[in-house]
Formats: C-alpha cells, structure tokens, sequence
C-alpha cells in the first residue's frame, strides 16, 4: 500500500500568519481555536480551527485547509495541515521565547 500523501492538496489554500492569541484548547482532543494575524491582510484577525497539541502565541505559522461556516462562530479557517516557521518578528520571537516551549 503506498504511503499518504503528506504534501498539501491543490484543493488546499494556504494562509500564513502570527497566532496571536489561542482562543479554546482542549489538552485531551488538541483541538483548537487561534486568532491569527494574516500575513497577506495584516490589517484583519482570522480565525482558524485546528486539531494541533502545541500552539502557543507568537508562533508564525502556515496553514493549508479551507473556508467553512461554522453553526455557532460564523467563517473560519479549517486547518488540516500547520508548518511551524521561523518568528517573523521581533514581537513574535519575545512571545516564541516566552512562551517556555522552545
């Protein structure tokens, strides 16, 4: 049986940014609700769901999934694949640092 493919779909889109603050963390499931400051729109905070163990503010991160409305929060940002990347701030490395999980 061929392995998984584990590089993004082209059905995917990619959003990039800096978590700016985790908004619900389940430690049992991992799953997960951050706000992310949009490197392509930085004026606009999105909100993403993941299902990630380790996220922290100040994390720069890539995420690939979709658009969905969710019943009770509106639009967000459904990821099903996240890459950690260097911190793309000065901000963002204090936070990194700060965070105690380097």
């Amino acid at each position: 049986m061929p392995a998984p493919d584990l590089e993004p779909s082209a059905e995917m889109e990619k959003l990039s940014g800096i978590v700016k603050r985790i908004t619900f963390h389940s430690v049992d499931t991992g799953y997960t609700v951050l706000k992310v400051n949009n490197f392509q729109k930085p004026q606009e905070e999105i909100t993403i769901l993941v299902h990630q163990s380790k996220v922290f503010a100040g994390a720069t991160l890539d995420f690939y999934g979709q658009w969905i409305t969710h019943t009770s929060y509106g639009l967000l940002f459904k990821a099903t694949k996240v890459i950690e990347r260097k911190p793309a701030t000065a901000n963002a490395l204090e936070k990194y640092l700060g965070s105690g999980i380097n």
